[in-house]
């Protein structure tokens, strides 16, 4: 049948619909194979392949043969009914009807229905509970595929003569598949058969099953949506007022742009009448002018409900939030049709995850020209939501599974008439419905939101879990309790969010709002009750850190005081009383990405005053700890008496010594943490290699997994890989470095070898840099030329291409010296360097304006007296060692160990440091000085690294194969 199409087809598709329908029982292993062995005819693909004595090449075949491991040490035979590599895991209902091999005693009890009309879309729904069996033996068979398979992205559940049920799980970790394309639609009968979309649906599962995965094309719409809007946003930036001023506040173009968004998508589902914006976009496209009133009165009628003269039609109630203010910003008619090309997108495609991100950076100057660039990329998400939040419900349900199962045996001593079976019946069905009240009423919580990314995905995930409850309440002969279903639903007041940004703020409400009404319009067909938003302020505009009575500083004169950042801005100081905690919501569960701030970067983004505020409301904080620590703080001690679980993404650093304290404090013994990914790369936007690790931890005790990540390539926030290298470990226990075998904790320093590594210096002004032809100029004499301005060496120097500049390096040199002996560098320092500092708070760099912000004296005196020294970059994609010569001056983005012995930059080098770097801290270059203090040999020490607990004074030639015994690598 391969080539047929269209009308040629149709005889064939009601022939194979007529053949099968209504059949049932029968031998199970001749109906399954010979129906989708036709089935495969129908939809145009190749049958399966017949299946070889091993099972190496068996990638496309019935009976796949998967080994399980037994208790007693032994393994058992399993097979799949139908598998195809890459595709599917299918499993034939029917292969356990009555008197079927796979067939389970007692299982159809409770679901039984005598007039099982099989076959027909509105029959009897008796047989759910063999599909609900059926795919959970299917998703066991994901767990026993041999390695190098990839858990495949759907699994199919087959009802022979009937439907075939579709679940999807595009994250390929064989966890958590979900109904695909969602609740309405994941059911496909044979009448369906009909529809050449679904024919081309199940064709694509079989042929090319990661097209069907919805990011690819929802990520495409969503960017060329958010360079639409970039342009509006820019327009209305470069509006100014008599002044020179911009005239629109960034938080009224965002307001706007999100009503104009949010307008957009009612219209394509079905809240506003069809094509109704779209038209009132192409009328002011001609006649500018009246953008304002005809957009504004829009807004004012969906507010409130009635009648809309913008489209001369009644609309919905929405009331919420979003139409409170209707102001509709003036528009050109060029940026009028920017809008009219965004609203021509169908807004049903568009990705709530990545929308947010790319929304604000629309709206953001700074982050425009790197649109699209990066974003979380939904799998990281999902991985992390998953072990924190969906576990444990998943867990739940499937207490209320079993629970519900056990209800078939009270079904055997209870006659077919007994009304004692309504009871059954009921209890069976108020089982379900507790959990779903339950489930609507579990909160979660995102302290550091951003644009709801992470609330958006836990949502839906909820969604498809509530989608599963309210199947089986239906197969219980629930319908009538589900009429409260608009009353009691998941829905976004159930997820909070706190953001010290307005505008993302902002974009979160709206994101979580259009991810509600997509689901819903994907599962029913009916719109929303009115009004269609409601002002839950579930996200609030706060520091999620610190609460205090704050104001503005001011200086002796009166005036408020400012400070510098490193970008050139100025911002307020402001004097804090009162230090405390933030108050968070209270929920069961936290999961989030909070700033990835490392602690020198503190007194640029928070000041002093911050700095020291904060750590007066924390006083577990140490003083060389990272930002994202006082949110783990915060969480862990003294938390709400509803939370079960905390999980967040945390950079690499985490597992740092100064980091890994503060954590193992607010662990405690109450905490425990059962899942981690310890090194994982991360989307930056740059080339720099950026490391994470994502942490869940629990209340109750489970089994926690350690899980090993590959490397995605991500170039740029590009993901370009596949998870199919995720290593997932079941272990007694994950430490607070995040390793389950050994406790680095344990680790002491080798006293030989202290003091080796060091920062290069930071001369704090570019203007301390000269060329060649300054240099010369500026010093008379050679000698001092040699002597004061060295070679300048930092990391693009080192990793790239040399600058050779020189450095004006004044180290020990008092400034009347050089006014003196050297008085054309005197008049460069007063005209260049001294103006520049004079604007500095620090007293220090103020007055000693000629010297460097950090002078490394140490650093100076290790290298004094050798030929060369070995460096390595701060930031590189790659780790590597190399010689500088000590002529050459290192600045703050190199490290320096202050060896020349070529052995020891071979240990450096070596893949045994890579590895235990990684495993001290990650791939951070900071963590070097405490690798070095125990990897290190110098002269006089043959030790290798060493806990308390094993022996020392291991020869020299043995020391690498020996410490290599000590600490198996964290990744392979």
């Amino acid at each position: 049948m391969t080539g047929q199409k269209g009308g040629e087809q149709e005889p064939a598709i009601q022939a194979f619909i007529q053949r099968w329908a209504d059949r049932e029982g029968g031998q199970e292993r001749a109906n399954y194979v010979l129906f989708l062995s036709e089935l495969c005819d129908v939809l145009g693909v190749q049958r399966p392949d017949p299946a070889s004595a091993t099972t190496h090449n068996n990638d496309y075949v019935f009976e796949r043969s998967v080994r399980e491991a037994a208790r007693d040490g032994g393994a058992s035979t399993k097979r799949i009914d139908l598998y195809k590599r890459d595709s599917f895991v299918l499993e034939a209902k029917q292969s356990r009807q009555e008197g079927g091999s796979k067939a389970i005693a007692g299982q159809l009890d409770l679901l039984k229905s005598d007039d099982a009309a099989r076959g027909r879309r509105g029959g009897a729904r008796a047989w759910d509970v063999l599909m609900l069996n059926a795919r959970r033996q299917a998703e066991d068979y994901v767990r026993l595929l041999p390695a190098g398979h990839e858990p495949p992205p759907f699994i199919v559940v087959c009802d022979v003569g009937h439907c075939l049920e579709i679940y999807a799980n595009f994250r390929r970790d064989g966890k958590a598949y979900d109904q695909f394309p969602d609740r309405k639609s994941f059911r496909v009968y044979l009448d369906d058969l009909h529809n050449p979309e679904i024919r081309e649906r199940l064709k694509a599962i079989w042929l090319d099953a990661p097209s069907l995965d919805p990011a690819r094309k929802s990520s495409k719409v969503t960017r060329e949506i958010a360079e639409r809007l970039a342009a509006v946003s820019k327009a209305l930036e470069n509006t100014k007022d008599a002044r020179g001023k911009p005239l629109y506040a960034p938080e009224d173009v965002a307001a706007f742009l999100s009503r104009c968004l949010f307008t957009m998508f009612a219209e394509d589902v079905g809240l506003l009448p069809e094509a109704s914006f779209k038209d009132v976009l192409e009328r002011c496209e001609k006649d500018p002018d009246t953008f304002s009133h005809d957009v504004g009165q829009l807004w004012e009628a969906m507010d409130v409900g009635g009648y809309a003269h913008a489209i001369r039609k009644s609309v919905k109630k929405f009331n919420g939030q979003f139409f409170k203010n209707r102001a509709a910003l003036p528009l050109g008619r060029e940026e009028i049709g920017e809008l009219k090309q965004a609203a021509s997108y169908n807004w049903k495609d568009v990705e709530p995850a990545i929308f947010g991100t790319l929304l604000e950076q629309a709206l953001d100057p700074l982050e425009r020209r790197r649109l699209g660039a990066h974003y979380t990329p939904r799998p990281y998400v999902e991985r992390l939501v998953i072990a924190t939040v969906m576990e444990p419900l998943r867990a739940e349900w499937e207490t209320v599974l079993n629970t519900i199962e056990l209800k078939k045996g009270e079904l055997a001593t209870i006659g077919p008439n007994d009304p004692r079976r309504d009871a059954v019946f009921r209890d069976a069905r108020n089982q379900a419905l507790a959990f779903h009240a339950k489930l609507c009423a579990t909160r979660v919580l995102d302290p550091a939101c951003g644009t709801g990314n992470f609330l958006y995905v836990t949502m839906e995930l909820m969604k498809r879990l509530e989608g599963e409850v309210i199947e089986v309440v239906e197969a219980l002969g629930g319908q009538s309790e589900l009429s409260w279903l608009d009353r009691a639903t998941v829905d976004p007041h159930q997820f909070l969010g706190l953001e010290i940004n307005p505008r993302a703020a902002a974009i979160a409400e709206l994101v979580l709002w259009l991810g509600y009404l997509q689901w819903h319009f994907r599962t029913q067909t009916n719109a929303p009750p009115e009004p269609i938003l409601k002002a839950f302020r579930n996200i609030k505009v706060m520091d999620a850190v610190l609460q205090a009575d704050k104001e503005l500083a001011r200086g002796p004169d009166g005036k408020p005081l400012y400070r510098s950042r490193s970008d050139g801005s100025m911002h307020e100081v402001y004097a804090f009383e009162r230090p405390r905690r933030a108050d968070w919501p209270q929920s069961e569960f936290i999961v989030g990405n909070p700033p990835f701030i490392p602690n020198r970067r503190f007194r640029e983004e928070f000041g002093d005053n911050q700095i020291a505020a904060m750590k007066l409301a924390y006083p577990e904080f140490t003083q060389a700890a990272d930002f994202v620590l006082f949110f783990w703080l915060r969480a862990l001690i003294q938390p709400s008496s509803s939370l079960q679980r905390v999980g967040f993404i945390s950079t690499s650093r985490l597992r740092m010594q100064q980091n890994r304290k503060v954590f193992e404090n607010a662990l405690g013994k109450k905490w425990t943490i059962n899942y981690a990914i310890p090194d994982h790369d991360w989307p930056s936007g740059t080339d720099a290699a950026v490391r994470v690790c994502f942490v869940a931890v629990s209340l109750e005790k489970t089994k926690p997994q350690l899980v090993f990540a590959p490397d995605h390539g991500i170039v740029k926030g590009k993901f370009k890989g596949n998870n199919s290298e995720y290593k997932i470990q079941n272990v007694e226990k994950i430490s607070s470095d995040l390793t389950s075998d050994f406790d680095v904790n344990l680790i002491v320093d080798l006293n030989s070898n202290l003091g080796l590594c060091h920062a290069g210096v930071k001369p704090y002004s570019r203007k301390l840099h000269i060329d060649e032809a300054q240099r010369n100029f500026l010093f008379e004499d050679p000698f001092n030329a040699e002597k004061y301005a060295p070679l300048i060496m930092n990391g693009r120097d080192v990793g790239q291409r040399p600058r050779k500049l020189h450095v004006l390096d004044f180290f020990h040199v008092p400034i009347d010296e050089i006014e003196k002996s050297m008085p054309r560098v005197f008049q460069y320092l007063l005209e260049h360097v001294k103006p520049e500092r004079m604007s500095e708070r620090n007293i220090r760099l103020r007055t000693q304006y000629w010297l460097f912000e950090a002078n490394r004296e140490e650093m100076r005196s290790g290298i004094k007296g050798i030929e060369r020294y070995i460096c390595t970059l701060e930031n590189s994609p790659q780790r590597y060692f190399t010689f500088l010569n000590s002529t050459n001056l290192p600045d703050q983005k190199l490290r320096v160990v202050t060896h020349s012995d070529a052995y020891f930059l071979g240990v450096l080098s070596s893949k045994f440091h890579e590895m235990f770097s990684i495993r001290i801290g990650g791939r951070e270059p900071l963590i070097l000085p405490f690798t070095i203090r125990i990897v290190l040999q110098n002269s006089h020490s043959q030790t290798p690294p060493i806990s308390r607990n094993q022996p020392s004074a291991l020869p020299r030639k043995n020391w690498m194969r020996t410490a290599s015994a000590y600490w198996p690598p964290i990744r392979t």
